[in-house]
């Protein structure tokens, strides 16, 4: 647990939430289009500067302030006066709120920080799914790769060799499991109503939430993501006027939601 004065653990998580929240948006542009969002290029199509996506203006410090620049210019660009996304502030104040969910539940300690780094990839995963409906392998495979560093930490904090056990025998299990239960369920559903019902990116998300959470979890998962898909699709169908959705959503805040039980201090599967 990270010993920091509440005003200033409260004030850097709100920080740490916004700057996240930024990073999501860049993720959410530049991940669909192919364009480099980790490292500089000589080309302009693949230069990781800021800039405003109708007159390509490079954007100053003052025009990249999460949510706060959105605000003052009132959704518009500073430069061209075209408008802005609303898609960007909201991903950024998700992101915020979703770091102070975090913290509400597990206070500013070493699991708040892996969860806290995922955060953004949820968040622009959940965005470029409406848009696209798919889920990008490089952001799931990150989050895995996030994951795999959370467990290595959960094996080098556990107190004994049983623990240690018990605690890798669950990761390994979720893994497995939930991505190989989905799978068949997918098969099952495509079967029965003669059209393809999941696509093998949900799959791939679902063994990166079974990493994270473990096999004892995977009950609540499970309703979560139905409860969830099933509220989200009446609401996509209604508004894009459209009988397919993306199913991407419902997981990936199933998945925080879980977080937050963890947090909290529910266990299911007699595990604790």
């Amino acid at each position: 647990m990270l010993d920091l004065p509440p005003f200033i653990a409260f004030s850097a998580v709100i920080f740490v939430g916004l700057v996240f929240g930024s990073f999501a948006t860049a993720l959410i542009y530049r991940v669909p289009r192919n364009i480099s969002w980790w490292s500089v290029s000589s080309r302009k199509q693949d230069a990781v500067r800021s800039a405003c996506t109708h007159c390509g203006k490079n954007l100053k410090p003052i025009d990249l302030i999460p949510l706060f620049s959105w605000l003052f210019n009132v959704g518009k660009c500073r430069y061209c006066h075209a408008p802005i996304s609303l898609t960007y502030p909201l991903a950024e104040f998700m992101n915020c709120m979703a770091v102070l969910g975090v913290y509400a539940v597990y206070g500013l300690s070493y699991e708040a920080l892996f969860i806290m780094a995922v955060i953004p990839l949820l968040v622009a995963l959940f965005f470029i799914d409406i848009e696209t409906m798919r889920l990008p392998d490089q952001l799931v495979l990150i989050s895995g790769i996030i994951g795999l560093f959370y467990v290595a930490f959960l094996l080098y904090s556990a107190p004994s060799i049983h623990e240690m056990k018990m605690v890798l025998s669950m990761k390994a299990a979720g893994f497995f499991v939930y991505g190989a239960l989905i799978w068949g369920l997918g098969k099952i559903t495509s079967f029965v109503l003669k059209k393809p019902s999941l696509g093998f990116g949900d799959v791939k998300f679902y063994l990166v939430a079974g990493l994270w959470l473990g096999i004892d979890f995977i009950p609540v998962y499970m309703i979560l993501c139905g409860i969830c898909g099933i509220v989200f699709g009446l609401f996509y169908t209604r508004i894009y006027k459209t009988k397919f959705f993306p199913f991407g959503p419902a997981i990936i805040l199933s998945l925080y939601i879980c977080f937050i039980l963890q947090g909290a201090g529910f266990h299911f599967l007699g595990y604790n």
